[in-house]
């Protein structure tokens, strides 16, 4: 996530306010679940970014998916 706010922070071409969310869940159905956002958020989005990847990694559930939704 520092990466992501640090390409976020210096890309010249966002404008306004941007919202990142990171998710690590064991289903879809459980990513959409936490991912609250506030619907005004929704409202003045003018660009929505989703990246979605399924693995295992080490100290997390197997075969977890990680939901990255970014909103400018």
């Amino acid at each position: 996530m520092d990466r992501l706010r640090h390409s976020l922070e210096e890309a010249e071409t966002l404008k306004g306010e941007t919202t990142a969310l990171f998710v690590v869940a064991g289903s879809i159905e459980e990513c959409v679940e936490r991912m609250k956002i506030d619907p005004k958020t929704w409202a003045d989005a003018k660009r929505v970014g989703l990246g979605l990847a399924q693995g295992t990694r080490q100290g997390l559930v197997p075969n977890s998916i990680v939901m990255v939704l970014i909103l400018n």
